[in-house]
């Protein structure tokens, strides 16, 4: 296993330097019996994106593996809060709203398709859109360059 290989180079390296394996699990998740993380690994991270297979609409978790990462998980809260802030209920509510209006306009093809050539129309690519709607960070209406594409 590739972290069992990291582990030992680590081990091998770190003599008096304290360095830690942090895992990045954000595709794992699978529920309880899922996928924990590698006992190599220090710490695990989990994201619970819109576009994940488990998701919550957003936010992730981190687990730690021993007490000496609680510091780095302490430090990471501060700069994670400073940068961002918590999201409010109402944008947590629009977040909501939006990916239940995406499911429901999935759910009817013609509906869809209408919607599709209408964005054509005014020089939105739909599926730029639809991929920037449902990330966890912002991103800029892309205009479609060459319009034969739609």
């Amino acid at each position: 296993e590739e972290m069992k290989s990291l582990h030992q180079i680590v081990n091998e390296h770190q003599s008096d330097k304290n360095i830690e394996i942090w895992e990045d699990c954000a595709e794992c998740y699978a529920g309880k019996g899922g996928y924990k993380g590698s006992e190599s690994a220090d710490v695990h991270f989990f994201s619970f994106g819109t576009i994940k297979t488990s998701t919550a609409l957003g936010g992730g978790i981190c687990v730690l593996q021993n007490e000496s990462s609680k510091s780095v998980s302490e430090q990471m809260k501060r700069i994670l809060h400073t940068i961002h802030g918590q999201q409010t209920r109402k944008e947590f509510l629009m977040k909501i709203f939006k990916i239940f209006l995406l499911h429901l306009l999935s759910r009817h093809p013609c509906v869809l398709g209408v919607l599709v050539h209408l964005l054509a129309m005014f020089g939105i690519d739909y599926d730029y859109l639809v991929t920037s709607s449902v990330k966890g960070f912002p991103a800029k209406i892309s205009k479609v360059s060459n319009m034969s594409e739609m």
